[in-house]
């Protein structure tokens, strides 16, 4: 059944798709970013919708992130990569936050005491014995 000129694929391939990958619809089908293989590489793939057929367009050297654009022309891709230094970056960021929310919720119970309290306890715990 066609929605609009629009024919869903016979078979959903989301499968397919990089979770931090990007994609792109145009009229007659889908450019995405796959999910790596085995040795790590994805890919670039088009998804038509009239002939429910699923090709490889370019493999990606590197990690995908999020981003894909494709030119009019349909002859360049930009996409954006994750580097090492990055992904650092955003792991110590999402760690933060998942502390922050920890303590913004000991706040809102009213779980705290006055800091000068915590560091004195803090100092005795800590101390070597000789």
């Amino acid at each position: 059944m066609a929605f609009g000129g629009f024919r869903p694929p016979a078979e959903p391939k989301l499968d397919l798709v990089h979770p931090t990958g990007g994609w792109v619809v145009l009229e007659d089908g889908i450019y995405y970013i796959s999910k790596p293989n085995e040795k790590g590489v994805s890919y670039i793939r088009f998804q038509d919708f009239a002939t429910d057929s699923n090709r490889v367009v370019v493999p990606i050297e590197g990690r995908p992130y999020w981003c894909l654009t494709v030119s009019p022309d349909r002859r360049t891709f930009l996409y954006s990569l994750l580097d090492a230094r990055t992904y650092e970056k955003h792991l110590k960021v999402a760690n933060i936050a998942r502390l922050l929310a920890e303590a913004e919720e000991d706040i809102a119970a009213k779980r705290t005491r006055p800091m000068r309290s915590f560091l004195k306890e803090f100092k005795h715990a800590r101390k070597i014995q000789s």
